[in-house]
């Protein structure tokens, strides 16, 4: 057995075994007590995405298999991405919040969520939406924009809210950086991505495999056959890779 495999196992069994003694703690999530394999599953969710134990239990939760993260989870994952420039609110008060984000290499961009969205998407009235209405339009539109400018960071996680919630609209005066023709928006719109967005981490993997641009314009038969090239977190991330590209050719 090589020294890297060992030491694999053996930091899977010590996640393991702090699995089994944190499951019967009576200050853990009710959903996660006596269940060493949900707390495991949590915590080896949350290496992946860089948190440690108790940061991914007190962050992360599943629902229907899928792995939840807060908006503010999604926010701390994405001002630590090597690319985030900027990650700021710039507007909230209990009828719409909006967030201005900008990424390396692209344009900023900027997403509002109204109160009659939250409507819209049969939000009101549930849980803290009735109670903090101000405080939940800023976490919806923070992880719409969190997975618009980097679904490298948050690809595969989702919002409570973003289960079956309806997809955010960018303000006018967002843009993206134009990219190839065959799927792309006009400069000076912007939509989010959906609230149950398609599987793209093979598309993903895809764009940071390409080292030229002749390379990342070859992908698109590709990315129209995995029905991801008109998806708004898809766009965003390839205009991304080709301004890094562009830049690089320099």
């Amino acid at each position: 057995m090589s020294d890297a495999l060992a030491v694999r196992q053996s930091s899977l069994a010590e996640t393991r075994e702090l699995a089994k003694e944190l499951s019967v703690s009576a200050l853990l999530p009710a959903a996660l007590k006596k269940s060493p394999a949900d707390v495991l599953l949590v915590v080896l969710t949350g290496q992946e995405l860089g948190f440690g134990p108790m940061q991914s239990i007190r962050l992360l939760h599943v629902i229907e298999g899928k792995p939840c993260l807060s908006a503010d989870g999604m926010g701390a994952l994405c001002m630590r991405h090597p690319s985030c420039e900027l990650l700021r609110l710039v507007s909230s008060d209990g009828k719409a919040a909006t967030y201005e984000a900008k990424r390396r290499g692209a344009e900023p961009v900027r997403l509002t969520f109204t109160i009659e969205q939250a409507k819209a998407a049969g939000l009101l009235g549930k849980g803290n939406w009735s109670k903090f209405p101000e405080a939940m339009l800023r976490a919806r539109c923070l992880s719409a924009i969190c997975r618009a400018v980097w679904p490298d960071a948050v690809a595969g996680v989702y919002d409570p809210d973003e289960l079956g919630a309806a997809p955010i609209q960018a303000t006018p005066s967002a843009r993206v950086v134009s990219v190839d023709a065959e799927f792309t928006t006009e400069p000076d719109s912007v939509t989010a991505a959906a609230a149950v967005a398609p599987d793209m981490s093979e598309p993903l993997r895809w764009l940071q495999e390409a080292s030229t641009l002749a390379e990342l314009g070859a992908l698109t038969p590709r990315i129209q056959s995995a029905g991801v090239g008109k998806d708004g977190a898809f766009r965003a991330a390839y205009a991304a890779r080709m301004a890094e590209l562009k830049g690089g050719a320099k």
